[in-house]
């Protein structure tokens, strides 16, 4: 049997197309129909790529000799083995890479809808018992990345000759393991996020911080500061006035923090006029008048005023006024400026 007609022969024992065995070996399928014709030969390389594909020996291919005895029942059922093996490996790889990417898209979906529900929380509620937590998601997120690495590896493997002695079942099995962590991930993850909003997001800061609001009067607003410090800073104030059609400006306030376990009043800080609104930065407070600039820090549990040369003006000018509300849907302040 010369060579052509042994092309021809294994790929049809094979089960393959032209076209199949070209993309196979990155040759055009015109190619393979001139070898199987006899009007060309494959060249060295080739033939050791040939070879390799269908798994017999370069000399067997090349000696002209009947093959008929060769290509047994056994022989014929490993090479279909191996070409299903490849097209599982191809289908799963792709298949690994597709749920790792609605995974991560999932995880990203719900970390911002939770941010939200967090947000409405910590200010929706009169009374300030709750306050915004941050989820662990690497627990998720992490395998799903991984899911999508060893989706990738596995596409390069099934595309390279040189893996191609290589058990693909073991590579499988492999992948499902990590479609299982993905999924297990997924499962504790949803136990964990029921639990949350149970458990995990009450506070006693802003417990505290409840019962001064539940001790104010009528004519009493509040705010909440979200600066660099490791709780919020809290604010009350009887001398507000309009600075926008839906929020209010201080004059003076009362200034309370959660510190070593309790909520502590730490003082008053006064501005002088309506042209010097309480203002804040993202480590201080701003009260001011004709005279001068003050600023105010909190350290140690106190609030401790700074002297002219202990802070830059443009602090000032860069700081952001204090937005007093009589309800928690309005009293959040978030530092935009800096």
């Amino acid at each position: 049997m010369n060579t052509n007609e042994k092309i021809k022969e294994i790929r049809k024992v094979s089960g393959m197309t032209q076209e199949e065995l070209a993309d196979k070996l990155g040759v055009s399928r015109q190619t393979i129909s001139k070898w199987e014709k006899g009007l060309s030969t494959p060249d060295l390389e080739m033939a050791i790529s040939f070879c390799e594909l269908f798994q017999i020996s370069l000399d067997e291919f090349i000696r002209e000799e009947q093959m008929e005895q060769k290509l047994s029942l056994e022989d014929i059922m490993k090479i279909n083995k191996r070409n299903q093996r490849q097209t599982i490996l191809l289908i799963s790889s792709i298949v690994f890479i597709l749920v790792g990417l609605l995974a991560m898209l999932f995880i990203l979906g719900l970390r911002a809808a939770t941010v939200s529900i967090e947000y409405m929380l910590y200010r929706g509620l009169a009374t300030g018992q709750y306050t915004s937590h941050t989820l662990d998601f690497s627990s998720v997120f992490i395998p799903a990345v991984l899911l999508v690495i060893v989706g990738g590896i596995l596409i390069l493997i099934g595309m390279s000759d040189r893996f191609r002695e290589l058990r693909f079942k073991k590579l499988g099995i492999v992948g499902c393991i990590c479609t299982v962590g993905v999924a297990a991930a997924l499962l504790i993850f949803s136990y964990n996020k029921e639990n949350f909003y149970n458990e995990n997001i009450y506070n006693d800061n802003n417990y505290g911080y409840g019962e001064v609001i539940e001790k104010l009067s009528d004519d009493d607003a509040y705010a909440y500061l979200e600066m660099d410090y490791p709780e919020d800073v809290f604010l009350t104030s009887s001398w507000v006035y309009e600075d926008t059609t839906d929020s209010c400006a201080g004059m003076k306030c009362n200034v309370y923090y959660y510190y070593d376990g309790e909520v502590k009043s730490l003082g008053c800080i006064e501005s002088n006029g309506t042209g010097y609104p309480i203002s804040f930065s993202k480590d201080g407070l701003f009260a001011g008048g004709n005279d001068g600039i003050r600023k105010y820090i909190i350290k140690e549990g106190a609030l401790v005023e700074l002297s002219e040369d202990d802070f830059d003006y443009k602090e000032y000018e860069k700081s952001q006024t204090v937005l007093f509300a009589y309800g928690a849907a309005d009293c959040s302040n978030i530092l935009m400026n800096f």
